[in-house]
């Protein structure tokens, strides 16, 4: 009959079943069942890495607007952009692409921080595997063997400088044995030269995960000052910084305040009622009655302040009384 093995012909047929009979025996081979679960728990904590990363970005972000507002409103000059104060008063149109670059940039972190968490983890967990899988372990422990004199190095070169050399060779920043000060220094040079490549690739990893982690929070200006506008996330995060600042700055608000009143309301007050203007010179009667009795406490307690007075007691009993009677009515 017409079939598949017609087109295709029997001879790729069987490759072609050959092929995913190895491919399916992946799935039940002893490396899949010790791979995959790690590979899910891989997964899971870079998940989570991923999240407590974009949660202290967030964060940061925050405390940093918090802190530089702060500063700005105290007139420091320590901060990436305080000699553009002139174009960063009028950037409010550059503040609105704040919101959008800062979702953005959370995502990224995000992403970077999930891609850099596995990747170590991958790298962390490749040698235990290998040790753990009989095809692999011999080729682990003879390189295990190998790297045992790279260890014993190590080793020697930490109990040479912490316990030799820092502890009984040197003091107060001198050496004080200069005939074994010498040659220990240059075995340490040698030992150093030996370890220097290890270092270095370990100095470059971290720095790069340092970086690429580091270059996704908004408040870090990765250019100069006089290149700042081409940063859009920082630029966008100092202009909201320092307008806002501006606007919430207590003593700019109230001082506007005291020779406007009227700006700092939504409506204008309403005009004034017979009631309104009885209670207020009930309230001020009040408070002058208040302010007698606080002087007079204050004469009590300080008799050598009564001679002072300009005011003659019979005259000050006589204007208490009037000011406490009133009209005729005693003020509640």
């Amino acid at each position: 009959g017409f079939g598949a093995s017609t087109l295709i012909g029997e001879d790729y047929q069987k490759l072609i079943t050959d092929y995913l009979q190895r491919f399916l025996w992946i799935f039940n081979s002893e490396e899949f069942r010790i791979i995959f679960p790690l590979v899910i728990m891989g997964l899971r904590l870079s998940m989570l890495g991923a999240v407590l990363s974009a949660c202290w970005m967030m964060l940061q972000t925050k405390l940093e607007h918090e802190r530089l507002t702060q500063r700005i409103q105290k007139g420091k000059k320590d901060y990436v952009g305080s000699t553009q104060t002139v174009s960063l008063r009028n950037s409010f149109s550059v503040s609105t692409s704040f919101p959008g670059i800062f979702v953005a940039t959370v995502a990224i972190n995000f992403l970077i921080a999930f891609l850099v968490i596995f990747i170590v983890l991958v790298l962390l967990a490749t040698p235990c595997v290998l040790l753990a899988l009989p095809g692999t372990r011999p080729f682990m422990l003879g390189l295990l063997w190998l790297l045992r004199f790279p260890a014993l190095a190590a080793g020697f070169k930490a109990v040479l400088k912490y316990l030799i050399v820092d502890k009984f060779i040197v003091e107060h920043g001198q050496p004080k044995y200069p005939q074994f000060f010498a040659p220990l220094w240059l075995v340490l040079i040698l030992l150093n030269f030996v370890q220097a490549p290890f270092f270095a690739l370990f100095r470059w990893a971290s720095l790069v995960v340092h970086a690429t982690i580091t270059s996704t929070y908004l408040h870090n200006c990765p250019v100069s000052e006089s290149l700042m506008s081409i940063d859009p996330g920082y630029y966008a995060f100092i202009a909201l910084t320092f307008t806002q600042s501006a606007r919430r700055n207590l003593v700019r608000t109230c001082f506007i305040s005291a020779l406007m009143p009227q700006t700092q309301r939504a409506r204008c007050p309403e005009p004034r009622q017979a009631s309104d203007k009885a209670a207020e010179e009930a309230r001020a009667r009040r408070l002058r009655i208040r302010n007698k009795l606080w002087v007079a406490v204050t004469l009590w307690n300080n008799p050598e302040l009564r001679t002072t007075r300009r005011i003659s007691k019979d005259r000050e009993y006589a204007s208490f009384i009037t000011l406490w009677d009133g009209d005729g009515q005693r003020p509640s």
